[in-house]
């Protein structure tokens, strides 16, 4: 599986791999601070090269708040630690509180404390939660981030 990951980023890479007549293997990646928005990378062995191209897609791939919780809700289900009905009850949950929020539109590399806070205050006053429906939000945010 994780052939195949690699192979998919590697893919997604947007410059070719090519092989100089030094025999030495080169390719570009993304960098905003040259003139022409790119960096040349040269290595002598072409699995070396591939290793930092998979390396760098993978820092650039977005991972949502969706992501995260659907791997850590399936792995309270598939290790027992919830019945199916409490998997329904939070997948639901996480339908109402999160679907429409910018939280869920944004990296969960790039979401802070602040954003959290507001997030948060705006549930409460959008969705005129109550204590048990603000603890079950509470209970997603801290399964998720922590």
């Amino acid at each position: 599986m994780e052939a195949m990951k690699r192979d998919e980023l590697l893919k997604k890479h947007q410059y070719k791999i090519w092989q100089g007549k030094d025999g030495k293997w080169y390719t570009y990646l993304p960098d905003e601070s040259k003139k022409d928005g790119r960096r040349l990378i040269k290595r002598i062995d072409k699995a070396v090269l591939e290793d930092i191209v998979v390396e760098y897609c993978r820092k650039e791939e977005k991972v949502y708040l969706k992501d995260i919780f659907e791997e850590w809700v399936s792995q309270k289900l598939e290790y027992g630690e919830i019945q199916k009905q409490t998997y329904d009850r939070y997948k639901t949950d996480f339908r109402r509180f999160f679907t429409n929020s910018d939280i869920s539109k944004k990296d969960i590399r790039k979401i802070t404390e602040d954003d959290l806070e507001l997030f948060v205050r705006n549930a409460i006053k959008n969705l005129n939660l109550t204590n048990k429906s603000y603890s079950g939000l509470r209970l997603l945010l801290i399964g998720v981030f922590i």
